[in-house]
């Protein structure tokens, strides 16, 4: 006995060692005498590719081994790539007679190159490639630079990174630089803001295929460092995988005007604040977070799945004038103040408006919310342009809310019950005001209306003693037991209610 179980550790620690040193063994267990398939049984080709001819990856048993279906995965999808990077390859393999099945087995990685270009694999080569290629003397003739290392940790040290920087410090030339081949630590892609050496060189950078985030800034003294800091002419960013943007990503990057993320689900606070960028095109992002694009150069904003915009979310995009949000169903304070450049805007969906969310959109024509239920303080505040609002389903209006609305004619609240003081202060347009239902008005709620000659009224509505409708209407109303109906004033005297 004492034999035999000697000899059965012996065995079972030289099996280890073997498997230790990294042979493929296939280990026959259990009653069945199925063996298990190892990565070394198979055969992996097409693992480098041009970006214009992308094949998938084949994965063929060698002889002898495991026929059983294979299923290949690239980072984790059985989805096919199509953007130039590196994907990390790994396969399963099917149970079949005589051999288990095997999952998760390493298949080596899968590099798509842009066509035409051939990578440099090497710091060394990287140094050399910069020093004797053309151009580069201004952004406008960048060199375009394809690499092919291992970035290491991206924050600190003498990383792949850092050293890769030294390298387009010390060529002194303007970089396209294309990372979307480099293997880095986890997924997520820091270029460590305390790094400043050659970053104000790359006008463009395209992320690692493995990068699936992007870090958050940090703070220093209470002063806010984006995660792209020093960047300093840095105006294109891609990521072709990244799905979380963090907060203060690209703050105060002046220079950046385009970025490329198409499968971004979110977009952290301050992620774009103070930016250049033109256009804000995130198709998968599910919410627009608190001050994400405050001050930014937008034209155009098409989040077509994002469902809240955040406080702040746009506002001082001065030069915004189209907005596609179309899921929304609140909108933050302040989330388009100052936003001069809208003329419409429309959310079929939103059920609440922030305070001070529109306020100040001075060439602000029109605005449908067939949904909105609530109208915060000074939503549409100063918003000189508007001529008529709608709001069906709206049962109060914030105080101030359409406060120097100066164009306004038209105000049409079927189903509000409340009206907040200084709701349309100095709307000296304002000829008509609906709000059959209201069962109070505020202070001031109607002071320096000089145009108003119709309103409908609820019987017994509250109407505060300074409310300020034109031609004492208060004392009309209460003359007339506070009746329900409307009420016509003829520049001198009012009447109805009819």
């Amino acid at each position: 006995m004492k034999t035999s179980f000697r000899f059965c550790v012996i065995a079972f620690a030289a099996i280890t060692v073997l498997l230790t040193a990294g042979c493929n063994i296939n280990v026959t267990t259990g009653s069945s005498g199925q063996k298990t398939p190892v990565a070394g049984d198979f055969t992996v080709s097409n693992l480098t590719q041009a970006a214009d001819n992308i094949i998938a990856v084949t994965v063929a048993p060698k002889s002898g081994k495991s026929g059983g279906a294979v299923t290949v995965y690239y980072n984790g999808s059985t989805s096919l790539p199509t953007a130039a990077g590196a994907y990390t390859v790994t396969f399963d393999v099917a149970e079949v007679d005589g051999w288990k099945a095997a999952n998760g087995l390493a298949g080596g990685k899968l590099a798509i190159i842009p066509p035409g270009q051939t990578p440099v694999d090497s710091l060394e080569e990287a140094a050399a490639y910069l020093s004797e290629a053309e151009g580069g003397e201004s952004e406008e003739n960048a060199v375009y630079f394809l690499v092919n290392i291992d970035l290491n940790s991206t924050a600190g040290g003498a990383s792949g990174w850092q050293q890769l920087l030294d390298a387009i410090e010390d060529a002194d030339k303007f970089i396209t630089l294309d990372l979307s081949l480099c293997e880095m630590n986890g997924t997520v892609f820091n270029p460590d803001s305390s790094l400043s050496t050659g970053k104000d060189k790359i006008v463009s950078i395209t992320l690692p295929a493995a990068a699936k985030s992007i870090a958050s800034g940090t703070f220093n003294g209470g002063t806010s460092i984006s995660t792209f800091n020093s960047f300093d002419n840095l105006k294109t960013v891609s990521g072709a995988y990244v799905a979380y943007i963090g907060s203060g990503a690209f703050e105060g990057c002046s220079s950046l005007i385009e970025v490329n993320f198409p499968l971004a689900v979110s977009i952290g606070t301050n992620a774009f604040r103070d930016s250049g960028l033109i256009e804000a095109n995130f198709p998968l992002a599910k919410s627009v977070d608190a001050q994400a694009f405050w001050n930014c150069s937008l034209t155009k904003a098409d989040f077509s799945l994002a469902e809240s915009i955040g406080s702040y979310a746009f506002a001082d995009c001065g030069n915004l004038t189209e907005v596609n949000i179309p899921l929304a169903e609140s909108i933050g304070w302040n989330a388009f103040n100052r936003c001069n450049g809208l003329i419409e805007v429309d959310f079929p969906l939103v059920a609440s408006i922030g305070s001070y969310a529109f306020a100040d959109c001075g060439n602000l024509t029109e605005a449908n919310f067939p949904l909105a239920e609530s109208i915060g303080t000074g939503a549409f505040y100063y918003c000189s342009s508007l001529t008529d609002v709608s709001f069906p389903l709206a049962e109060s209006i914030g105080d101030y809310a359409f406060q120097n609305c100066s164009s306004l004619t038209e105000a049409d609240f079927p189903l509000a019950e409340s009206i907040g003081g200084y709701v349309f202060y100095n709307c000296s347009s304002l000829n008509k005001a609906d709000f059959p239902l209201a069962k109070s008005i505020g202070s001031n709620a109607f002071l320096y209306c000089s145009s108003l000659s119709s309103i409908t009224i609820a019987a017994n509505c509250d109407i505060d003693s300074n409310a300020q409708i034109r031609g004492n209407f208060s004392d009309y109303y209460d003359s007339q037991s506070k009746a329900a109906g409307t009420y016509t004033y003829d520049g001198s005297s009012w009447e109805g209610p009819f």
